[in-house]
């Protein structure tokens, strides 16, 4: 009988898992991004990631989907903290498309941080976080609603390109800003004057376009 229980013993500690799973729901709950229900996960616990391993939330997540709700003018930064073996890839989607955070004034990537530097009426929806690599992936998202009026001037959205273009080809110049206002909007063109033969300095000319 002492050779079977000790069989026994030995079976349970070879099927033992490296993470338990609590029974009881704990507010400091790690969310699976592939699943709908929350995943808890023993916070003592720790994921041995010395090898490879896929993305995991390096710190609590209590909500999949986070409503966050700013006035205008203020700073928010968006932030998806994870780990993972070999590096994994964010991607940000805004309302269900890709986002290119990178075309944008007030936007900024800081590694796992989506900032912005002064929310809108336009930087409001849904911002999608997506870490990947090649063992697995998770998600998560924030709600922005921003409430409130910006008495400040006008924020430009896009960022401003330079064009090369051939004499005769058909040119659309974009602007983009957000304005709670009815701003007026006026265009200058800026010329370069020929050098001089004296002081051989160029003039630049501001000229109105109407």
């Amino acid at each position: 009988s002492f050779f079977i229980l000790l069989l026994s013993i030995i079976y349970v500690s070879a099927n033992k898992k490296s993470i338990d799973f609590q029974d009881t729901i704990d507010d400091d709950a790690y969310y699976d991004g592939d699943q709908q229900e929350p995943v808890h996960v023993n916070l003592l616990q720790t994921i041995d990631c010395s090898y490879q391993c896929p993305p995991y939330w390096s710190e609590p997540i209590l909500q999949q989907k986070q409503s966050l709700v700013y006035p205008t003018s203020a700073f928010v930064s968006l932030k998806c903290p994870y780990n993972a073996k070999p590096k994994a890839k964010i991607t940000w989607f805004k309302d269900g498309k890709l986002f290119s955070p990178e075309l944008y004034e007030l936007f900024s990537i800081d590694n796992m941080y989506l900032n912005i530097s002064k929310i809108t009426m336009y930087e409001a929806g849904l911002y999608t976080c997506i870490v990947e690599n090649s063992l697995g992936k998770l998600n998560r998202s924030f709600q922005l609603i921003v409430q409130g009026r910006s008495l400040d001037r006008p924020v430009f959205i896009s960022k401003s390109t330079n064009l090369t273009c051939y004499e005769g080809d058909n040119v659309t110049l974009e602007c983009l800003f957000y304005s709670d206002s009815s701003p007026f909007v006026q265009w200058f063109l800026q010329r370069k004057s020929k050098k001089n033969s004296h002081n051989h300095q160029q003039q630049n000319e501001l000229e109105f376009v109407k």
